[in-house]
Parts: C-alpha cells; sequence; structure tokens
C-alpha cells in the first residue's frame, strides 16, 4: 500500500470521528441522575448536590425535588460564592433559583462555568424530623472539551488528507532527466566574432 494512501485513510477517519465529540458530545452533551439525600432534624441541617460545569457553555440544569417523609423543604441552586456565604449562616443574599415545598420542579440556565449546588433544609415548621430528599436531574449545554477534541481532530485529519493528496499528485508527475553535459562539449562563441 502506497504512503498517500496510508495518509488519506487515517486523515479521513479522524475527520470520520472528529465529528462524533464535536457534535454528538459537544452540542448534545448531557449529564443527568438521581441522588437521595437526608436532612437530620433540627435547626441548622441542609442537605446538597453538588455539579461541575468547568467546560460547558450554555449549561441548563432542570430537575425535581421529591419529600419522603412528610412536611416541606426549602430548595436553593447556589454558585459557588452564593454556597459559601449559605454554609456559613444559611442565609444567602441571592440565589439563581429557591422555591418551598414537597414536590418541586426547577429549570435554570446556569449563568456561567464553574461549580453549582442544589441545597434543600428544612421549611418553616418541619425541623423536628428527618427529612429524605431525592433529586432527580439533567445537566445540559456545550461541553467544550468534546468540541475542541472534535475540532483538532477534524483539523488533523483534514491536514493529512492534504498531504495525502500532493503526495500522490507529485507520484504521478513524470521525472524529466537533467542533461548532463561536459567542458569539452560545450562552446562558446560571439555571433559579431569570425570563426576561424
Amino acid at each position: 500500500m502506497k504512503g498517500h494512501r496510508i495518509l488519506a485513510i487515517v486523515g479521513y477517519l479522524l475527520i470520520v470521528l472528529g465529528v462524533g465529540p464535536l457534535i454528538y458530545l459537544g452540542f448534545i452533551a448531557e449529564g443527568s441522575g438521581t441522588s437521595s439525600m437526608t436532612i437530620p432534624p433540627g435547626d441548622g441541617y441542609y442537605a446538597f448536590f453538588k455539579t461541575e460545569s468547568s467546560m460547558w457553555m450554555n449549561a441548563h440544569l432542570e430537575g425535581t425535588v421529591n419529600i419522603l417523609g412528610g412536611g416541606t423543604v426549602d430548595v436553593l441552586v447556589l454558585n459557588s460564592a452564593q454556597y459559601q456565604e449559605y454554609s456559613y449562616d444559611l442565609i444567602p443574599s441571592s440565589s439563581i433559583w429557591s422555591s418551598s415545598g414537597s414536590s418541586l420542579e426547577f429549570t435554570v440556565d446556569l449563568p456561567g462555568s464553574g461549580a453549582y449546588y442544589v441545597v434543600a433544609n428544612h421549611a418553616t415548621g418541619s425541623s423536628s424530623y428527618d427529612q429524605t430528599v431525592t433529586l432527580t436531574y439533567k445537566l445540559s449545554g456545550i461541553n467544550l472539551l468534546y468540541v475542541i477534541v472534535g475540532v483538532v481532530m477534524i483539523a488533523v485529519g483534514a491536514a493529512l488528507s492534504f498531504v495525502s493528496l500532493r503526495m500522490r499528485k507529485n507520484e504521478g508527475a513524470p521525472i524529466i532527466p537533467q542533461a548532463t553535459t561536459s567542458s569539452t562539449d560545450v562552446q562558446i562563441f560571439d555571433s559579431k566574432q569570425k570563426l576561424q
């Protein structure tokens, strides 16, 4: 098998394989799952779920929160700074989303990359018993890591394909032999001078 064919095959494979991470994993990427947390009885207790969106753009978090065992909870979606403030005194100055109830649904557009927390604590009048909180979530958006990997694979594949085409073109070109001359075969004359 000729060298240009091997380069072409590798190049085309990289292009095809690069489209997968770029399109499917990069632009349709999502993570999902279910988490169960128990808030012990008493004031000052809370449970949280942390998600990272460090390589995500236009991230979107949606989920449902259900309470087992009765009562209601306060549920908040917080970024890292808000969570640090909340974990200190359980009173955030702001949140991305918040609500109270025993069965909640939320949909949140995350404002940027970083860590985000879904926090549940006892609502007023519900702190005298355990509360089990079940969170079902889905995180979707554009995952930059997969986009970058896909673009690099496509670029390398295109470069290899281009090189293989150049090699193929040069391989088919005729070879013109160089004329050889020796010093005795060459005569130099001036057309204005007469030959002797």
